[in-house]
């Protein structure tokens, strides 16, 4: 029985647009939607490593992780209500909840 528990993240939003459509433009074949948080804290960072989730790091976006999934991602606000992805831009606020894996590559 998994017993892992969801994982709250605080970040900023990149490329919010792969949310919702595949991001094809290095993969053609790729078949996962992508969600991108950056600016992530030293704190967070070290929290996800500590998981084996990999960090990467950007001038502009910061430590950031690319989160990967096989569903639309469905973003909501503080009320629970459904967020339109083409209106989110880069470097919007978000705090993200979910149960995370390392990707064996």
């Amino acid at each position: 029985m998994d017993t892992q528990k969801p994982i709250k993240i605080a970040g900023d939003l990149f490329w919010a647009n792969w949310m919702k459509e595949y991001n094809t433009r290095f993969n053609t074949d790729n078949k996962k939607y992508e969600c991108t948080i950056g600016n992530l804290s030293d704190k967070a960072a070290e929290a996800l490593k500590e998981i084996g989730i990999q960090i990467k790091e950007k001038d502009t976006m910061g430590k950031y992780i690319v989160g990967k999934s096989l569903y639309v991602f469905e973003p909501v606000d503080e009320d629970g209500k459904p967020v339109d992805i083409s209106k989110i831009g880069n470097g919007t606020k978000v705090t993200a909840l979910g149960l995370l894996q390392p990707w064996a590559q």
